[in-house]
C-alpha cells in the first residue's frame, strides 16, 4: 500500500513539474484596427533554445458594446540578429470563443527585443491576411507588468481559476514576488 501511495505521490509531482515547466512566458499585448481595440496574452514554453515551440495566445475585444474573448494556439519561433531577437507566433487555423460568439481569425505576431529584453517593436496581421497581396500590418504596443500583484491582475483579465492552466500561470507570477 505504501509502494502505491508513494508511486502515484511521485506521478502527481511530475505530472505537475511538467505542466509548470510548460508556463515559462507570459506577455501582453495591445492594438487597435479600424474602431477595435485589442488585448492580447501570449502564454508559452521556452522555444528559444530549440527555435520553435506552441503558444496559447488569448485575445479580448469589445464589439458593438459586448466584450468577447477568443483562445487559439500558435506556433512560436525565435530569430537572431546581432543587435536584436525576433519572436514570431503564427496562428493557427481556428480560433475558440471563451467569451461570447461570432467568427474570428487567429492573428500572427512579429515582436522584436533587444538583447537585454526590452521591447522594441511589434506588428500584427490576422492569419487571412498574409495571403493577399498589401498585408495591412496593425502596431503592437507592450503592456508593461509592474510587479507580480500587477501580474496576477492581468492573467485573471483573461483567466479565471476555472481554466486548467490558471494554476500555473499564478504560480508563474509568484516567481516576481
Amino acid at each position: 500500500m505504501k509502494t502505491t501511495l508513494s508511486l502515484i505521490f511521485t506521478l502527481f509531482f511530475f505530472v505537475a513539474q511538467a505542466q509548470l515547466e510548460k508556463v515559462e512566458m507570459i506577455d501582453f499585448y495591445k492594438w487597435s484596427n479600424q474602431d477595435v481595440h485589442y488585448n492580447t496574452v501570449v502564454v508559452s514554453e521556452n522555444f528559444i533554445e530549440a527555435g520553435e515551440g506552441l503558444a496559447t495566445v488569448r485575445v479580448k475585444y469589445n464589439l458593438d458594446g459586448l466584450t468577447k474573448m477568443v483562445e487559439f494556439d500558435a506556433l512560436a519561433s525565435f530569430e537572431s540578429y546581432d543587435q536584436y531577437f525576433e519572436l514570431y507566433f503564427m496562428g493557427g487555423d481556428d480560433a475558440a470563443f471563451i467569451t461570447g460568439s461570432g467568427s474570428y481569425t487567429p492573428d500572427n505576431f512579429l515582436l522584436t527585443y533587444d538583447w537585454d529584453g526590452n521591447y522594441l517593436s511589434g506588428v500584427t496581421a490576422d492569419h487571412n491576411a498574409l495571403e493577399q497581396e498589401n498585408v495591412e500590418f496593425s502596431d503592437l504596443d507592450q503592456i508593461m507588468v509592474r510587479d507580480a500583484n500587477h501580474l496576477r491582475e492581468l492573467i485573471k483579465e483573461f483567466y479565471s481559476s476555472n481554466d486548467p492552466i490558471y494554476r500555473d500561470l499564478m504560480v508563474y507570477a509568484s516567481q516576481f514576488d
